[in-house]
């Protein structure tokens, strides 16, 4: 949300305006893990779904380096 102010001569302020739709993930006990502020304050980082109902498969392979050695 964006809101228009103008602090001169005195502080005013508009109505709340949507900056965009963004479609964040809900079951997040708190905002700042399903969206990010960019330190220049330019950009948005959000977690959304992509369509995918459950995670992919990840494969975990424990004491890779001894793999090499075969």
């Amino acid at each position: 949300m964006t809101v228009p102010v103008s602090p001169q001569p005195t502080f005013s302020n508009g109505g709340p305006t949507a900056l965009f739709d963004a479609p964040v993930l809900a079951g997040y006990a708190n905002d700042s893990h399903r969206w990010q502020v960019a330190p220049d304050g330019r950009r948005f980082l959000l977690l959304t779904s992509v369509g995918q109902d459950q995670a992919r498969r990840l494969d975990v392979v424990v004491n890779w380096p001894a793999l090499l050695q075969r």
